[in-house]
């Protein structure tokens, strides 16, 4: 692919738009507190089902 034939306008988007995807948070934004990311919401799910294993497990003893 030629750089040269391609505009100077959409070489600079392209460059905003990789740099957005690469410095910003992605996910859900709760009160400018804190971002909720796909694998935060994976690891609070992890952290869940292990509390529930050991519940279970310390209630038949």
């Amino acid at each position: 692919m030629q750089f040269q034939d391609i505009k100077q306008e959409v070489i600079a988007k392209i460059l905003v738009f990789l740099n957005r995807l690469t410095t910003e948070s992605h996910g859900i934004d709760v009160g400018g507190c804190f971002v909720i990311t796909p694998s935060s919401t994976l690891t609070m799910l992890g952290s869940f089902i292990t509390y529930i294993l050991v519940v279970i497990q310390t209630k038949s003893l």
